[in-house]
């Protein structure tokens, strides 16, 4: 009898993403290129701008939305948009010495950290793919590492590698074992402090005490000593100023329609960064995100692997200011799920790995006309880690053995 005949469309898909790649390879070229002509066109302006402040000795006003454009106009000139410092003070703090640098100079010193802080998240990830095929793994990690999150990222000067590595680094440490470390590793993430809730929060319903200690021990003093240091008004300069930022306001633009998230879907559509006509949607979307998360981690039967899959991702939901780099996280969800079907005798087919890069691509094209479709790739990748997640072989044929019997 004959075989029915299989069309595969891997040589298809392998040339969209060759086109994904020339895209991203043309625009980290642009961006570089005017950097080293000394023209402005990253985020990096705000956080070096922020170093400078606290360099100056001006850490008080840090999130002085004032101080911050006046600043940003001194060292760029009259020319440019004015971007907003809204991150922990001790990444400030942290990024003081840079201060002393031109913007070109911290610009390359920035990204060379970046790189550094990147790489062993890379190598994490490739371990926790562990019984996944060599090449899959390989181009995985590849497509993760030159994806247009990523590229976002460095071009930017950002700081969702942070996240990433403290997300990554406390999985590790609690799968072997060392609670102490894994809280201790995901302070990392408190860069951007959104992106550690989901791993918080999976932490806290497991009721893995240890971990949150260490996380809290270390944590809070981070959070709150360099703020308080830098003036006794800081921290609450800066919930000010986030809480500004829901009215889109017009000072230190957001540029809430750009947003990778639900927010920026409904005020690219619309025109208004009303948060009457975005808030409702939004927290439709968070409530719903947070509830599957607990119930799905509070079930016997959840694999860790589906556990921590959920946990990169509910930052992606909940939070409601969320930019394209921080999409960096989806690889945390692709290793887990990848690892996930190959334990269930389903390896990740190439046409999914293949589509979902250049698929990305082409939403993140669509962002950049105006309609933020990237919030579609978070919630597909949600509903699969709470509704799809693949079973292992031996617990599906168990089942079938029980439904027999």
């Amino acid at each position: 009898m004959r075989r029915p005949r299989v069309t595969s469309f891997v040589p298809a898909l392998a040339i969209l993403v060759l086109g994904a790649l020339a895209v991203n390879a043309v625009q980290a070229a642009v961006v570089l290129a005017s950097v080293a002509r000394g023209e402005i066109l990253t985020d990096w302006t705000a956080f070096y701008a922020a170093a400078h402040l606290v360099w100056d000795g001006a850490g008080r006003s840090l999130y002085d939305a004032s101080a911050q454009e006046a600043m940003q106009r001194a060292l760029f000139g009259p020319s440019g948009e004015p971007f907003a410092f809204t991150q922990p003070a001790f990444v400030a703090v942290a990024m003081a010495p840079l201060g002393v640098l031109s913007f070109r100079a911290s610009y390359w010193v920035w990204m060379a950290v970046n790189i550094a802080v990147g790489g062993p998240s890379l190598a994490a990830l490739w371990r926790a793919f562990a019984g996944v095929s060599a090449r899959r793994r390989a181009a995985t990690l590849a497509l993760a590492a030159t994806s247009t999150p990523a590229l976002a990222v460095i071009l930017n000067g950002q700081l969702e590698f942070f996240a990433l590595a403290g997300l990554v680094g406390c999985y590790a440490m609690v799968r072997r074992g060392h609670p102490f470390a894994a809280g201790a590793a995901l302070t990392l993430a408190l860069a951007k402090p959104q992106l550690a809730t989901g791993a918080a929060l999976l932490l806290l319903v497991a009721r893995q005490w240890r971990p949150l200690v260490s996380f809290a021990a270390l944590g809070l003093p981070l959070l709150i000593v360099p703020a308080v240091t830098l003036g006794p008004g800081t921290l609450a300069d800066q919930t000010a100023l986030l809480f500004s930022f829901a009215r889109s306001s017009e000072d230190l633009r957001v540029h809430a329609e750009m947003m990778a998230n639900i927010r920026g879907a409904v005020v690219s559509l619309t025109g208004s960064g009303s948060a009457l006509l975005w808030g409702p949607p939004f927290l439709i979307v968070a409530s719903t995100a947070f509830v599957v998360s607990v119930r799905t981690w509070s079930k016997a039967s959840t694999s860790p692997e589906q556990a921590w899959a959920l946990a990169f991702l509910v930052p992606l939901l909940v939070s409601p200011h969320l930019h394209v780099q921080s999409l960096t996280l989806l690889a945390g969800f692709a290793a887990l799920y990848a690892r996930a079907a190959d334990a269930a005798g389903r390896p990740l087919r190439w046409e999914w790995l293949l589509g979902g890069f250049a698929g990305a691509t082409a939403l993140w094209a669509m962002t950049m006309a105006g309609f933020a479709a990237l919030v579609a790739l978070s919630m597909a990748a949600f509903t699969v880690a709470a509704r799809r997640w693949p079973e292992p072989a031996t617990a599906a044929a168990g089942r079938e053995l029980a439904r027999a019997a």
